[in-house]
């Protein structure tokens, strides 16, 4: 199966503001950056890849908005 269709599965989100992780769980990404295969995870937060880099972790949900 071809990389970019594993990477974007379900809804796409785009990040409202930049974010810089603060743990060694979650993803930086800037503003306007694509998110996808997001899934909630708690109050707050879910995991999703950032199409810019690949790299999967935590998310503020509050950051994000589906597209």
């Amino acid at each position: 199966m071809d990389l970019m269709l594993l990477l974007m599965q379900g809804p796409l989100y785009k990040a409202l503001y930049d974010y810089d992780a603060q743990d060694d769980d979650e993803v930086s990404f800037v503003e306007n950056d694509t998110i996808s295969n997001v899934q909630a995870v708690d109050d707050g937060w879910v995991i999703g890849v950032v199409q810019s880099t690949g790299q999967k972790g935590m998310i503020p949900s509050n950051y994000i908005e589906e597209m």
